[in-house]
C-alpha cells in the first residue's frame, strides 16, 4: 500500500514558539493526525536549528500499529535525508556542535548489516519496511524537500516503536545536506518529563541519565561513562541497581516486587527484578575518556524503571561489576533527581529609572528547552534591544541598576559560539541558533516603540545548565539605536529561592597581595531534600596586579589546593604558597597517560576536582573579568572546597606560584560551632559527620568547613565546623547542638567531650605564695596542696623539737 500524504493541520507560518505551545494543545486534546490518540501514544522533535523550525510528530494508536508521521518544518529549500540516531542530542549552539555525537542509525533489528540492504531498503522496493532500519526514514518514506515538509506519511506496514524495548523515544532525528548535519531534534514525549542522573567520579567517571514521563511509561537511559583511572582498554561491565541509599553499605538487587526473573530478558522487561539492568539491557562497554565525551556512549528503553511512587529508584544506587571480578564493585553512584533551573533577573522602577518587572527563565533540564517568561513595564517607548551580557554587576561596587550597566563592567553580549551578529536574521525571524546565545530581543523580538511587554518564549539556545549556562551573569535593556543604544538598566541573573528547601553557599576569596590584588567568587545553591543533585557553581572572577592595576598577563594556571593558606603568602617567588600543598584532587583521578589531552570544559568531569584551569580556562590577570559555570566544585558537603586555598601561577604556564588565597565562607549562610575536649588520635571528618548531622536531624551535606585544633591535653584536640543555613535555617539545628552539649552529650557518641581531654581552670593564688601549675589536673593540684600542708606540719615538728 503507497505512502499516504495530507496537510497538516498547524500552519508553516507560525513562529517555532507558538508552534510548540500550539502543538501541545492539539497533543492533549488529540486533535494530531484527525484521530483521538493519546499523548502517550505521540512522540514529538521540536525544531529550531539552521533557519529550519516546526515539529514531526511519531503516532501510533495500538503498540503494534502502523505509525503515521506528520511533518510540519519550515526554511527547507534543499533536499535532505532524514535519520533517527541512537544517542540523545544536547541543543549545544548549532548543528555542528549539537548533531555529532549520536551515534549510529537506530537499528535495533541490525538491518543495515544485510548484504543488498540499499537494494532492499528503497522507495523502489514495496517490501522495504521489513528491510529498513528503525531509524532510516528516508529509506522508508524518501527525502525530505520544500514539497514534502509539510506532510503527513502513512502505511499500514510503518510500523517504528514508539514504545517498549526498541522505541524511539529519547533519540535524535538528524536532517542531512549530504552526509554533512543540518538541523537536529530531541525525540520525546509530548508531557513533561522527570529527569534523574547518576554521577560517577572515580575510578570511572559521567553521567547516567533517566528520563520518564510517569510510572506507567517508559524510561530513557543514557550512559555517558569512561575511566579515570589508568585504564588503557576497553572493557564490559554488568550493572545493576541496588537497594541502598548510600554507595559505602553493600546491598542487593533492588527487587521490590520479588520477581525470580524467569522468562527476564531484553525483550520482556516486565518479567525482570527493576534494578537488573544487565538483563534488561545487556553489559555496557567503557572506554577511556575523551576531550568531548565517552566513545561507548549507550542509549535504552526500559519499560520497568519507575522513577516516582513506591517503587522510585531515585535515591538507590547504580553499582558497576567488572568481569574479572563478579562480586566486589567497580564503581557506584547515587541517583539523584535533577531540579528543574528557575532563575530571575528583577528590574525595580525605583532603582532602574522606571523600569519594572522581570525576566523568569525556567529550564527542567539539559535535556529540555528553556522558557523564558518576560514581563517589562516603563520602557517608555526608549528602548529596542534586550540581551544577556557576560558578567554579573560588580558585587564589591554598591552600583544602582543604571550605575552598573556603565562601561565595561558587564562585559559584552553572552556568545561563547561566536556568532557573526551581522548574519543573524531580522528580530523574530529566525531560528535560535542563528543568534547569539545572549541576544534576547534578536530571539524574542525587539522591545522598540513599546510601553511595556509581556510575552512567554521557547528557547532551545538559552542554557540553565552546563559551561554556557546564563545562570549568574547579567541581562541589559538598552536604549534604542537611535539613542546610540547605550547601555539603560540591568539586572543580575540569579537564582530563584522560593520557600526555605534552598540553601545557598558563597566564598569570597581575596587576594591581598603581594603580587595579586582582588577576589574570586564561588556561589552554589541545594536544594533541601537528600534526593535532589546539587546544583553548579558559578565562579566569578576579578585579579589585578598590586603595584600596577592596567598592567596584563596571560596564560596562568590556577587551581584549588589541598590546605588554606599558611604563613608564606608573602615569601619570595619559589617559597611562596607551598604551605597549600598540592592540587585538591580528592577522586585521585590518574593525572598521566591522556589527561592533558581529555581534560576539558567538553568533559571537566575527567579533570581533577581542583584543575581550574583544565576545567575551564587559563587565566588572564588584568584584563577584566571571567565568569565560568562548575558542575563539580562543591562548596557543601563532605568533599566541600571550603576551607582549602586557591593557588595562581606564574603566567604563560609556569609552575611557580605567584598567588595565594583561602577559601571561607561568606559568615551570614552558616553558623559556626565548636565542639572542645575530643580525643584526636581516631578523628575522623567522615564519621564525624555522619554521628552530628544524624544527632542535628539534618542532612549531611549541611555540615561543613570542619577543622581540628590541637588542644593543651596531649592526644586531644578541638573541632570547629559550620551548619549551612542563613539565619533562619540554622537556628533550629544551632539550637540542638547547644541542648545536646549541655543535657545529651552521649548523643555525640565518640565525639562527645571527654574528662581527660578537659582543661583545668587555673586556681586563684593563695597566700602561701605557691601558684598552680596550668597544666595539671584537679587532682595534682589537690596533691601539691597536700603535699604543702605536710611541709608545714613538718617545718613546724622541728620548730617544737
Amino acid at each position: 500500500m503507497p505512502s499516504v500524504y495530507h496537510k497538516p493541520l498547524v500552519s508553516s507560518a507560525m513562529p517555532s514558539t507558538l508552534i510548540t505551545k500550539y502543538l501541545i494543545v492539539l497533543l492533549s486534546t488529540g486533535c494530531i493526525l484527525q484521530s483521538t490518540v493519546a499523548s502517550d501514544h505521540q512522540l514529538k522533535a521540536v525544531f529550531s536549528m539552521s533557519g529550519i523550525k516546526g515539529y514531526v510528530i511519531f503516532s501510533r494508536s495500538q503498540y503494534d500499529g502502523p505509525t503515521s508521521v506528520m511533518v510540519n518544518l519550515t526554511g527547507i529549500n534543499e533536499t535532505l535525508a532524514w535519520r533517527i540516531h541512537q544517542l540523545p542530542m544536547i541543543y549545544d549552539g548549532n548543528a555542528a556542535m549539537s548533531c555529532s555525537a549520536v551515534g549510529a542509525v537506530f537499528d535495533p533489528g541490525m538491518a543495515m548489516e544485510a548484504g543488498d540492504y540499499k537494494n532492499s531498503c528503497s522507495l523502489q522496493n514495496t517490501a522495504r519496511f521489513g528491510a529498513c532500519a528503525f531509524g532510516d526514514l528516508t529509506g522508508l518514506l524518501g527525502n525530505l524537500d520544500a514539497d514534502s515538509s509539510q506532510q503527513n506519511f502513512t502505511n499500514q506496514s510503518l510500523k517504528i516503536p514508539i514504545k517498549g524495548p526498541h522505541s524511539i523515544m529519547g533519540r535524535t532525528l538528524v536532517l542531512y545536506s549530504g552526509e554533512t548535519p543540518t538541523a537536529c531534534a530531541l525525540i520525546t514525549p509530548t508531557r513533561p518529563m522527570l529527569t534523574a542522573v547518576a554521577a560517577f567520579k572515580a575510578p570511572i567517571a559521567g553521567v547516567v541519565f533517566l528520563r520518564q514521563v510517569d510510572v506507567n511509561s517508559d524510561t530513557s537511559v543514557f550512559v555517558n561513562l569512561f575511566y579515570v583511572n589508568d585504564a588503557t582498554s576497553e572493557e564490559m561491565f554488568t550493572w545493576q541497581i541496588q537497594d541502598s541509599a548510600s554507595c559505602e553499605t553493600a546491598s542487593t538487587l533492588f527487587n521490590p516486587d520479588g520477581k525470580d526473573n524467569s522468562s527476564c530478558n531484553q525483550t520482556m522487561q516486565n518479567n525482570c527484578s527493576i534494578g537488573d539492568l544487565k538483563s534488561k539491557h545487556g553489559n555496557i562497554m567503557l572506554s577511556m575518556a575523551t576531550k568531548n565525551q565517552s566513545k561507548t556512549k549507550a542509549a535504552f528503553t526500559d519499560s520497568n524503571l519507575p522513577l516516582s511512587g513506591a517503587k522510585s529508584v531515585v535515591g538507590k544506587v547504580i553499582v558497576l561489576f567488572s568481569g574479572n571480578d563478579t562480586q566486589k564493585p567497580f564503581a557506584c553512584a547515587k541517583i539523584m533527581k535533577v531540579k528543574p533551573k528557575v532563575v530571575k533577573a528583577s528590574f525595580d522602577p525605583k532603582i532602574h529609572d522606571g523600569v519594572g518587572g522581570y525576566l523568569k527563565i525556567t529550564q527542567p533540564s539539559p535535556f529540555d528547552p528553556s522558557t523564558t517568561e518576560v514581563n517589562l513595564t516603563g520602557l517608555r517607548k526608549e528602548s529596542q534591544g534586550y540581551h544577556v551580557h557576560n558578567y554579573p554587576s560588580p558585587r564589591q561596587m554598591q552600583y544602582t541598576g543604571m550605575e552598573s550597566c556603565a562601561g565595561g563592567y558587564l562585559g559584552g553580549h553572552w556568545n561563547p559560539f561566536g556568532i557573526d551578529t551581522s548574519s543573524s536574521p531580522p528580530p523574530g525571524s529566525g531560528t535560535d541558533d542563528e543568534y547569539e546565545i545572549g541576544d534576547l530581543s534578536g530571539k524574542y523580538g525587539s522591545l522598540l516603540n513599546l510601553t511595556s511587554y509581556s510575552g512567554e518564549h521557547i528557547d532551545y539556545n538559552l542554557p540553565l545548565f552546563g559551561k554556557n549556562s546564563i545562570h549568574g551573569r547579567s541581562i541589559v535593556i538598552h536604549k534604542m539605536k537611535t539613542m546610540k543604544g547605550l547601555r539603560w538598566v540591568c539586572a543580575d541573573v540569579r537564582q530563584v529561592m522560593e520557600g526555605g528547601d534552598m540553601f545557598e553557599m558563597k566564598s569570597k576569596i581575596t587576594f591581598t597581595g603581594p603580587s595579586l590584588k582582588g577576589y574570586i567568587l564561588l556561589i552554589q545553591y541545594k536544594e533541601n531534600e537528600n534526593s535532589m543533585m546539587p546544583e553548579e557553581t558559578s565562579i566569578y572572577v576579578d585579579l589585578k596586579y598590586v603595584s600596577n592595576s592596567s598592567q596584563k598577563s596571560l596564560n596562568h594556571e590556577w587551581h584549588v589546593h589541598v590546605k588554606p593558606e599558611g604563613g608564606d603568602t608573602y615569601a619570595a617567588m619559589g617559597e611562596r604558597c607551598k604551605s597549600l600543598g598540592g592540587h585538591y584532587n580528592p577522586y585521585e583521578v590518574d593525572l598521566e597517560g591522556t589527561y592533558k589531552s581529555t581534560c576539558f570544559s567538553s568533559n571537566m568531569l575527567r579533570c581533577e576536582v581542583g584543575d581550574l584551569s583544565g576545567k575551564h580556562a587559563m587565566l588572564n590577570v588584568g584584563t577584566g573579568q571571567s565568569f565560568y559555570t562548575d558542575p563539580d566544585l562543591p562548596l557543601f558537603g563532605e568533599m566541600s572546597v571550603i576551607g582549602r586555598g586557591v593557588v595562581v601561577h606564574a603566567e604563560n604556564a609556569g609552575g611557580a606560584r605567584l598567588a595565594c588565597a583561602s577559601i571561607t565562607p561568606v559568615s551570614s549562610l552558616y553558623v559556626e560551632k565548636t565542639l572542645k575536649y575530643v580525643k584526636g588520635a581516631t578523628f575522623s571528618r567522615v564519621n564525624f559527620t555522619k554521628k552530628i548531622s544524624a544527632a542535628l536531624k539534618i542532612p549531611s551535606w549541611r555540615l561543613f568547613y570542619i577543622r581540628t585544633e590541637d588542644s593543651e591535653v596531649q592526644d586531644c584536640v578541638t573541632v570547629k565546623f559550620g551548619i549551612i543555613g542563613n539565619e533562619r535555617q540554622v537556628s533550629e539545628p544551632s539550637q540542638t547542638f547547644d541542648y545536646i552539649m549541655e543535657r545529651q552529650p552521649a548523643k555525640l557518641g565518640e565525639f562527645q567531650p571527654k574528662k581527660s581531654c578537659h582543661v583545668p581552670t587555673s586556681t586563684p593564688t593563695v597566700s602561701t605564695g605557691v601558684t598552680p601549675t596550668k597544666s595539671g589536673t584537679r587532682i595534682n593540684q589537690v596533691k601539691e596542696l597536700l603535699m604543702l600542708g605536710l611541709i608545714l606540719l613538718a617545718g613546724h615538728a622541728n620548730l617544737r623539737a
